[in-house]
C-alpha cells in the first residue's frame, strides 16, 4: 500500500476522563476508531465539516484515528446509481471490520490501515491542484473548463465547492494568527483580507462558532485542532 497516496496521518489517544472533544473544520476526513474500557469497538467516517462541533468520549477508552488526505473518497461513494446498495456495501463492510477488530483488539490500528487500502480512492489531481493554488494564494482556471463546470467537478470530486476550500483556508490561518500574535483585531482582519473586524468575527463564529476573543481566552483549547494536520499540508 502506497500510504502517502491516500493517508495524511494517523493519531491515538488514551483517555484518562470522560471529556468533550473540540473538532474543528480542516478540510479532511477521518476513519476513526473508539474502543471502550469493555473491548467494545464503534467506527465513524467523518465528512468534510463546515462547522465546528464536539465529541462526547467516556474514560478508559482509546481512540484510534485515520486521517485522510484532502479530496479523498470512499469507494461506495461513487456508487451514486444505486444509493441503497451503496448504504448495503458500506454497512457491510464497516460490520465486518467492527467484528475484526473486536477479536483481536491487539491488531486494531492493522485492520484500518488495511481498511484505507480496500476502501478508499486517492484524490483526484483536479482536486489536489486546486486546494495547492489555495494554499498559495495563487489563481486556479484548468484550460477549457469555466467556473460553472470547474464548481461541479470540486464538489463531486472533493465534497465541496472553491467557496468552501478558500473560506476554510482563511478563517484556519485567521484562528492561527489569533493565537500566535499580539496583534489588535482590527490588524488581523486587515492582514486576512476580511473587510472589517466585525466580518472577520462573522466568519469565526460561522465556522469554528468561537468570537475572536473566546479563542483567545481559550488558547489551549483551540491550539492542538489548529496546529494538527489539515487539507492545506497534506
Amino acid at each position: 500500500m502506497n500510504e502517502s497516496s491516500k493517508l495524511l496521518s494517523i493519531w491515538r489517544c488514551q483517555v484518562e476522563k470522560d471529556m468533550a472533544e473540540l473538532v474543528l473544520p480542516d478540510g479532511c476526513r477521518d476513519l476513526i476508531a473508539t474502543i471502550d474500557a469493555y473491548g467494545k469497538v464503534d467506527m465513524l467516517i467523518t465528512g468534510i465539516d463546515k462547522n465546528a462541533y464536539e465529541v462526547n468520549v467516556k474514560k478508559g477508552s482509546t481512540v484510534i484515528g485515520l486521517r485522510l488526505k484532502a479530496g479523498s473518497r470512499f469507494c461506495w461513494e461513487r456508487q451514486v446509481q444505486n444509493q441503497m446498495q451503496t448504504q448495503i456495501n458500506h454497512l457491510e463492510a464497516c460490520s465486518a471490520l467492527l467484528t475484526a477488530m473486536e477479536n483481536r483488539l491487539d491488531q486494531s490500528e492493522a485492520y484500518l490501515l488495511q481498511a484505507i487500502e480496500d476502501w478508499v480512492v486517492e484524490p483526484d489531481p483536479l482536486v489536489l491542484d486546486f486546494i495547492s493554488s489555495v494554499n498559495e494564494h495563487q489563481s486556479y482556471q484548468p484550460d477549457f473548463m469555466s467556473d460553472r463546470s470547474l464548481r461541479r467537478k470540486l464538489v463531486a470530486l472533493g465534497g465541496a465547492p472553491p467557496r468552501y476550500w478558500l473560506g476554510l483556508k482563511r478563517v484556519r490561518q485567521t484562528g492561527l494568527a489569533l493565537l500566535q500574535s499580539s496583534k489588535s483585531l482590527a490588524e488581523i482582519a486587515i492582514e486576512q483580507q476580511y473587510s472589517d473586524q466585525a466580518h472577520m468575527s462573522r466568519d469565526l463564529k460561522a465556522w469554528f462558532g468561537s468570537s475572536p476573543k473566546k479563542l483567545r481566552d481559550q488558547q489551549s483549547r483551540y491550539w492542538d485542532n489548529l496546529r494538527s494536520n489539515d487539507a492545506f499540508n497534506s
